[in-house]
């Protein structure tokens, strides 16, 4: 093996370790930890790693199990719960963040390719970082979970198509509407397959799972299914998290849930760390000086697109309002759809260096107010409650009155009242 491969992975798991225990210490999240270290320790910092690629595969499994993992959390059963809320705060969620990126990239002057681009890149959240503040803050199991996974999930759907629409416009002068019906179809038959057959197939399968004695032999067989589920999403031209999401999804059985988490659990969270130090070492602040003003503006454009927006629909939806807000919060990091967005753009001649610096700088700063927010979304509820005039509250409560039977209505009977 490669002595630079070696110290490139000891400087990152050493240095990583000392300085999650800094941040936790002073009551941050260890992310912040990871992604300070990174942009200190890569390339275009200090150097001890000059070559990140080397290490982005490894990194990328963590992506996988940290979303597996989440998928155990959150059934089938919780997800058809809340599907109704889901696409209302999802299709809310995603209009705003797509108008406001477009909106910003017009008033930049960018040309309408670019105008688009730069609409997808600050509208898609990180479905990895939202399920890695979820897992520190141990909400796992909260309302707010459930509507902000559903959130995710439902993004990742939309990422695929309008990265289709925009992948066909890049490459012609108009949208070819077969590329684009195949890609939809494609992605709704991997989700219908997978939540109607998923469950059926595991119930088969779990018993024979749990009879396996040797822990090597069933770490195996798991970290097989996890790959063999993200290989399938990625043929169905999903992002390869959301197969192994759906993979813990299906698994519902409380033995071979328990085992996995006490097996697997450890490798997911080396992988993870890869991820978030890797994905900070892309980073260039070279190329900040251009593109410095444009993040400036675009970063509390977004932050104050997710609180008022999104924490707003997930409020008339019916949930509390502190819970609304933590769905808000929730959304606000940027991760991997913004960086493929830009990596498609500037390999089809469409977005510039400009954009695609910008987009490593935004990402950046959005995931590291990330953890911020969502640590303190009960203080944010608060002041945001006072700064509500009484005629809004008294408007918003007749909205949610009529809202919440709809959009709740198969949720045992609770017609939407917040557990979390």
């Amino acid at each position: 093996m490669d002595t630079a491969f070696l110290a490139h992975l000891s400087w990152i798991f050493l240095l990583a370790g000392l300085a999650a225990l800094v941040f936790i210490r002073l009551g941050q999240s260890a992310l912040v930890g990871y992604l300070l270290l990174g942009a200190l320790i890569g390339p275009h910092g200090l150097g001890l790693v000059t070559d990140p690629a080397a290490v982005e595969a490894f990194a990328g499994l963590g992506v996988l199990f940290l979303m597996f993992f989440l998928g155990l959390e959150f059934s089938v059963e919780r997800f058809a719960r809340v599907r109704r809320p889901v696409l209302w705060v999802g299709g809310l969620e995603l209009a705003g963040n797509l108008l406001a990126g477009y909106g910003l990239a017009w008033l930049a002057g960018f040309g309408l390719l670019e105008r688009l681009f730069l609409a997808g890149i600050m509208a898609m959240s990180s479905s990895a970082i939202a399920a890695k503040l979820l897992f520190e803050l141990r909400r796992t199991a909260s309302r707010e979970a459930e509507v902000l996974m559903g959130v995710v999930v439902f993004e990742d759907f939309a990422a695929v198509i309008l990265l289709a629409v925009l992948t066909a416009m890049a490459g012609a002068a108009v949208v070819k509407a077969g590329a684009v019906s195949l890609a939809l179809l494609k992605v709704a038959s991997f989700y219908a397959i997978a939540l109607l057959l998923g469950p059926r197939l595991m119930a088969w399968l779990a018993p024979r799972l749990e009879s396996v004695d040797s822990d090597e032999v069933f770490v195996a067989l798991i970290f097989g299914l996890v790959l063999l589920a993200s290989g399938v999403a990625a043929l169905a031209g999903l992002a390869p998290a959301a197969g192994a999401f759906v993979l813990g999804m299906v698994l519902t059985q409380p033995g071979l849930v328990q085992r996995i988490s006490a097996r697997v659990a450890p490798l997911r969270d080396a992988f993870l760390i890869l991820f978030f130090v890797t994905f900070a070492m892309l980073v260039d602040p070279r190329g900040a000086a251009g593109v410095l003003r444009l993040v400036a503006i675009a970063v509390p454009v977004s932050v104050a697109t997710e609180l008022v927006v999104t924490s707003g629909a997930a409020w008339l939806s019916g949930l509390r309002g502190r819970t609304a807000v933590a769905v808000g919060t929730g959304m606000i990091a940027r991760g991997e759809y913004a960086l493929i967005y830009a990596q498609v753009g500037a390999a089809a001649g469409v977005v510039s260096a400009e954009l695609y610096n910008f987009t490593g700088l935004y990402v950046f700063a959005m995931t590291l107010l990330a953890p911020f927010f969502m640590r303190n979304a009960r203080v944010l509820h608060s002041r945001m409650a006072r700064l509500l005039p009484r005629w809004t509250r008294r408007a918003a409560a007749r909205a949610t009155a009529r809202l919440r039977p709809i959009l709740y209505r198969d949720d045992d009977g609770k017609d939407g009242q917040d557990v979390a």
